[in-house]
């Protein structure tokens, strides 16, 4: 336990005490498990594991003693995690901090990291947070092996789950009982023994060349998918996407890319664990990565008539029979990613060509596939157009242009020149082709490779296969490395920094947070930040909420409050205290993700007044009953000023009130922009605004008050504003904690109809140090 100072609005309360991971944790060795008791509903952060350099893998375990105990492990490199002890034990704070998690329904988690992971496995220590959920003590054994090699875990399938009224599958022709001659290699004397032995090889050919890290189900089911000569054969798809947002509350640092939706495949090689231990509360006994399903029709008379599947393990080359161990190859591949989730005539209560809304009221995310995929029109250069930043129209026109429509992912690109005589031209015919006929052919358009193209090898993901088929996913192989599934040069995720300015939305113009590193030699640490979060009640009234807490890998993760708020609502009471609004009707949340902000739908709606190339954020905020995610870049990034005083300022011996104040370029000198947060007559919070474009010492500057839009109204073109008073600064510069500084204050909220705020000369003291162009 350490003591460590709190920001509780604009003034640091010394002497609150925070759990924090110990400093001297037990070291969980290789083969040495160690076996403890958990507390009834508790967390701990007592163990960690030290990684030698030449290690290639680690498989972390967490085992309850009865099974179904609930308990989670969480683990992250080189920074402890941080256990606050304020209001019980905070899970959503621990799992804020998680590079990696195991969190199923149950009591038997693991988790495998690699080198090969985004969030690549490095020499050094690696710490490990342990969840108990169960409300009573759990004896609990955690244990630890390392590995030279990477592990190559198994695709295997289930032929056994019939599933419920709400999932039904048809299990039947795994079982069918009718006499079959054993055929290339394949010994089953049914027909339902070959169909199982002959997915099982398609199974086995996969693991082979794809070498998951961590195991994936494949549940097989049979229906009626069609008669005739021309017909499904059988269709497959992932049984989940997962996605980096902690506005969801789906936080997953592991994924390559933030904001993307990955099949739950192709997720659970990126962050070490099976789909049901990626998501709490799923059941791993009925848990699948990929569902699919075979036509019942193919091997009866109202199928291809005369023909029927091929269940040889070996090919033949013979264009007759439909090969069973190609065509599973193929859908699970569909699977395990190689899908775009664009409408192409599936979905009829959206438009063609549109992005597929997978959760309601979720952002409209971008897919891995997708994001890969290039529009080539002879005009517009030789990268291509985003597929998925075009019009849905526009994607209508990509979907049939027949040789436009290309995959440029790095892996797919280098499989692709191994397979065509065009693997030496400049992009974009180097580009992958994909399948774009016209009209669009739903199931078969975009997700597919281009008929006819990779010629030099037998290639498994064209539209059709009415062959024994192939043996190899060929160029699919590349594009599954490009959706998750890397095994060599893997794409490493990296956290940016969160720089301390004042930031808004261009779209939420008037309102917007001040953001700020609160200086080490005042709390003891390095990452300590605090928030203002300036904007307007239902009415359009000035109002602000405040957060405080650390920034992990590039995420501002404030604590909660004993109430379970992380953005705290304050209030000034009559006795002169500013105190948390504890009424069970506020619920405030927030959370900043400063990693890869451009990918959020909020940052790419192509708004003119974006700055795309500087600081970016999305702020996530729950207030209430409404919640919302905001785009946020910096109001201003001041270059050239002479004295900086951006900072928080607060008077240290009165609580409630302060000033946030931006240093800009001005007009002969020093610009300063300041927000004065303070309280009304009420004991409501508000805030007015001053602006001097020349600066200096002494000068009183005019308090204006702004009434805008609520959070979730449309902004109007204007915005009222109106004088409410004057502030005047007598400043000393220099940093944090410098004494000396006095603010005069005369400010009534509403012209008075509010109350005034007065103070004379009262001393206040900077808690950032100067960030001039960030921090």
């Amino acid at each position: 336990m350490i003591m460590r100072t709190c920001v509780l609005w604009f003034v640091l309360c010394a002497g609150s005490t925070l759990a924090m991971a110990q400093s001297t944790p037990v070291l969980v060795a290789p083969g040495v498990p160690q076996t403890f008791d958990m507390a009834a509903s508790s967390a701990t952060t007592s163990f960690a594991v030290d990684v030698p350099g030449g290690t290639r893998s680690i498989r972390v375990a967490l085992t309850a003693a009865n099974p179904s105990h609930d308990v989670d492990l969480l683990i992250r490199y080189s920074r402890p995690f941080e256990l606050r002890s304020e209001g019980g034990v905070d899970d959503v704070f621990l799992f804020d901090q998680a590079q990696y998690r195991s969190a199923s329904a149950a009591g038997d988690e693991y988790v495998v990291i690699t080198d090969r992971n985004p969030v690549a496995l490095t020499p050094g220590r690696w710490h490990i947070a342990l969840i108990n959920y169960h409300a009573s003590i759990v004896n609990a054994q955690l244990s630890v092996s390392f590995d030279t090699q990477l592990p190559v875990a198994a695709i295997s399938m289930v032929f056994d789950d019939a599933g419920d009224s709400s999932d039904p599958c048809d299990i039947s022709g795994w079982n069918d009982a009718t006499a079959a001659t054993p055929v290339r290699g394949n010994s089953g004397s049914t027909l339902g023994a070959q169909r199982r032995l002959a997915a099982q090889e398609a199974a086995r050919l996969l693991t082979d060349q794809l070498k998951p890290r961590v195991p994936v189900r494949v549940r097989g089911c049979w229906k009626n998918l069609g008669e005739g000569n021309s017909l499904t054969l059988a269709q497959a798809g992932p049984n989940y996407f997962f996605v980096d947002d902690l506005g969801t509350w789906a936080h997953l640092p592991g994924l390559e890319r933030g904001y993307t939706w990955f099949a739950a495949a192709a997720a659970a090689q990126q962050v070490g664990t099976t789909q049901c231990r990626i998501i709490g509360g799923m059941s791993c006994a009925t848990a699948y990565e990929v569902d699919a399903t075979f036509n019942t029709t193919v091997d009866g008379p109202n199928g291809l008539g005369a023909r029927g599947f091929d269940y040889g393990f070996t090919q033949t080359g013979a264009l007759n029979d439909p090969s069973f161990v190609t065509v599973t190859m193929h859908e699970i591949a569909h699977g395990l990613g190689f899908v775009g989730l664009i409408n192409t005539g599936f979905r009829a209560d959206q438009p063609l060509g549109s992005k597929i809304r997978l959760l309601n009221n979720a952002p409209l995310y971008d897919d891995a596939y997708g994001a890969q995929t290039r529009w080539t029109p002879a005009d517009v250069g030789s990268s291509g157009l985003s597929f998925l930043a075009i019009t849905d129209e526009q994607r209508v026109s990509a979907l049939t242009s027949l040789v436009h429509l290309r995959f440029a992912g790095e892996n797919a690109i280098a499989e692709a020149a191994l397979a065509s005589n065009f693997g030496s031209a400049p992009a974009p015919d180097n580009f992958l082709w994909l399948y774009a006929p016209s009209p669009i052919e739903g199931g078969s358009s975009y997700s597919h490779v281009a008929n006819s193209r990779y010629t030099l090898q037998p290639q498994m993901m064209l539209p059709g296969i009415i062959s024994s088929g192939p043996r190899d996913l060929g160029v699919g192989k590349g594009v599954l490395k490009d959706v998750g599934w890397r095994t060599d040069g893997a794409r490493t995720r990296s956290f940016s920094e969160a720089p301390s300015f004042q930031y808004f939305d261009p779209t939420r113009s008037g309102h917007g947070i001040d953001f700020r590193r609160i200086s080490p030699a005042l709390v003891g640490v390095d990452s300590e930040y605090f928030l203002g979060f300036y904007s307007y009640d239902a009415q359009g009234k000035p109002e602000w909420y405040v957060a405080s807490g650390p920034v992990i890998d590039g995420v501002f993760v404030p604590k909660r409050s004993a109430n379970g708020d992380s953005l705290l609502r304050m209030l000034f009471t009559a006795d002169g205290r500013s105190v948390e609004d504890a009424s069970p009707s506020y619920n405030g949340q927030i959370r900043i993700d400063f990693n890869d902000a451009q990918f959020h739908p909020a940052c790419a709606d192509g708004n003119a007044a974006r700055r795309l190339d500087g600081p970016l954020a999305v702020m996530s905020y729950v207030i209430g009953g409404e919640s919302g995610q905001w785009c946020m870049q910096p109001v201003v990034i001041p270059t050239q000023v002479q004295t900086d005083v951006s900072s928080i300022w607060a008077d240290p011996g009165e609580a409630g009130w302060g000033i946030a104040m931006q240093s800009f370029e001005g007009i002969g000198g020093d610009g300063l922009f300041t927000i004065l947060f303070y309280p009304d007559q009420q004991g409501l919070p508000r805030w007015g605004i001053s602006q001097a474009v020349n600066f200096t010492n002494g000068t009183s500057i005019d308090v204006m008050q702004v009434n805008g839009y609520c959070r979730s109204c449309p902004m109007p073109a204007e915005q009222t504003s109106f004088r409410v008073g004057s502030l005047t600064l007598n400043l000393v510069s220099g940093g944090a904690g410098i004494a000396g500084s006095r603010v005069t204050v005369d400010a009534s909220f509403d012209n008075a109809a509010g109350g005034s705020f007065r103070r004379t000369q009262a001393a206040i003291l900077s808690y950032s140090d100067p960030t001039l162009g960030g921090d």
